[in-house]
């Protein structure tokens, strides 16, 4: 666990990756591992270009 810690902070520093915060309102991928209303997922699943089904 140190190892990939210190691997991580490495490519920080280094710039090579970034880490953003995203709030839990604005994140797309929360309604695929979260219990969510049905208008969240609805905002979400139109974020991530998803399309109903058609009965």
């Amino acid at each position: 666990m140190k190892l990939r810690h210190d691997v991580i902070k490495q490519l920080l520093k280094d710039g090579i990756i970034a880490i953003d915060y995203v709030k839990s309102k604005l994140n797309s991928a929360d309604s695929l591992t979260k219990f969510m209303g049905r208008k969240l997922i609805l905002q979400t699943s139109i974020k991530m270009d998803l399309r109903p089904i058609d009965s």
